[in-house]
């Protein structure tokens, strides 16, 4: 019997360690570009919108040795592309990742001027409550406070993204962080949507992340510039070739989380 592997799907720390490549706290961390990130404010940043993507030729010859820290027994399997291979999984690179970022570390918990005041986060919160009520039941859970959204799941995340944020933060965030947020929001609506692999509409959505990316920097900071805020202007071009990002997603293997537990 014969078999095609289509893609792994893992979170950096997973994938840095399959393919012995640096961590995403490196400064060649970026699986899919050569750019060296900087060191500002004890975080690794990735501040340039252009730069040149990595190849599976280029991983196999190690054509930027500062990327590898050693020789993954993968390359000796034949036809699996070492950078088209490892599609980026939007639960951890952007639920977990970005969205985490925006509400918890920015938002919620940040430090002036981007963290919101405690009658704002109380408006957000009780905005939740409130839609909470009409969430039907298909949604695997509920919305909840803010005050809570340290322990968020996944899916919660990925619910305030693409269905409650752009209504409970429209009166709340200033105009121009209401826009950045939903650049990000209608991006990835398009991403997760049937169609979305046409190229048209794929530039589309990239553009608008280019556009999240280079206003989240002015906003609130190169220092905010991380490995997984660098990595939305890759994940378009995965949409292309592996269908819309529920696709390639982590989703389906979380939600297996349950039954694995249950047998051991």
């Amino acid at each position: 019997m014969t078999f095609k592997v289509k893609a792994f799907i893992c979170d950096a720390p997973a994938k840095s360690s399959i393919k012995l490549i640096k961590g995403h706290i490196g400064y060649f961390s970026c699986s899919k570009c050569t750019q060296e990130g900087e060191f500002i404010n004890n975080t690794i940043c990735f501040t340039e919108i252009n730069f040149t993507k990595r190849t599976d030729d280029d991983f196999f010859l190690k054509k930027q040795a500062e990327h590898d820290t050693s020789t993954s027994i993968l390359q000796e399997i034949p036809n699996i592309g070492l950078v088209s291979s490892f599609p980026l999984d939007y639960m951890h690179l952007l639920c977990l990742g970005v969205m985490k970022k925006l509400l918890v570390s920015l938002w919620c918990c940040g430090k002036p001027p981007n963290k919101l005041s405690f009658h704002q986060i109380d408006q957000i919160s009780n905005s939740l409550t409130v839609q909470s009520a009409n969430i039907p039941s298909e949604f695997c859970r509920k919305p909840r406070t803010l005050k809570e959204v340290n322990r968020w799941k996944a899916t919660e995340l990925r619910q305030f993204l693409l269905y409650t944020g752009p209504i409970v933060l429209k009166s709340i965030l200033p105009k121009k962080h209401y826009l950045n947020f939903l650049s990000l929001h209608i991006s990835i609506r398009i991403l997760c949507s049937p169609i979305s692999n046409s190229d048209e509409v794929l530039q589309y959505a990239h553009s608008l992340l280019v556009y999240f990316v280079e206003t989240f920097s002015l906003m609130y900071g190169n220092q905010f510039l991380s490995h997984n805020v660098h990595n939305l202007l890759h994940i378009a071009n995965y949409v292309k070739h592996f269908g819309n990002l529920d696709s390639f997603s982590a989703f389906p293997f979380e939600n297996y989380m349950q039954t694995l537990k249950k047998i051991c």
